[in-house]
């Protein structure tokens, strides 16, 4: 028992609410229409049901990559064990300068975001890739997420591949990395 009362799940919904709405953050309660007072009629109070959350769900991924030169070069997970092939055009839209690598890692959700769906994810990956990328740098795109994620207008040149390329389709991208130079 408490000053006000006896301690109930009601009373204590009632002091969560208002120590949100304390911290500014909305707080909103299901009200029965038959009774807008929230009453069962004979006085009781109801039991409050929880909203519920009409969000989309949260994608989960990582995306590694490197950066070398004035190239990041960031990956599908699916096309991690072709690593190699890729550095190799990453190498080749650097103009063949720089051999130094840098690794470089982006996950989410992020430990401090509040989740959010594919929007918040595409919005937070942009901002990381124009920070890695800095002024007149060129991004690897490889695999579908990646390409996705970077959406319509990426803060860079993009060269965006789906898959690693045989045979003649390698001239077609080697084509590819030389208009983007």
């Amino acid at each position: 028992m408490n000053a006000t009362g006896p301690r109930t799940p009601a009373t204590d919904r009632t002091a969560l609410r208002g120590y949100l709405r304390e911290l500014g953050i909305d707080v909103w309660v299901r009200r029965d229409r038959r009774h807008p007072e929230g009453s069962d009629g004979a006085g009781h109070a109801k039991e409050e049901q929880a909203p519920v959350d009409r969000t989309e769900p949260t994608p989960v991924f990582d995306i590694r990559g490197f950066r070398t030169g004035r190239v990041l070069t960031l990956f599908d997970a699916s096309l991690r064990p072709h690593r190699r092939f890729f550095l190799d055009v990453a190498m080749a839209m650097n103009g063949w300068r720089s051999d130094r690598r840098e690794d470089v890692r982006f996950d989410w959700p992020q430990p401090l975001s509040a989740g959010g769906g594919e929007e918040a994810a595409g919005r937070a990956f942009r901002a990381f890739v124009a920070a890695q990328s800095g002024d007149g740098g060129r991004i690897l795109a490889v695999g579908q997420t990646v390409a996705g994620l970077l959406g319509e207008e990426p803060p860079g040149p993009v060269l965006a591949v789906d898959q690693v390329v045989h045979g003649a389709d390698r001239r077609e991208l080697w084509r590819r990395v030389r208009n983007l130079a």
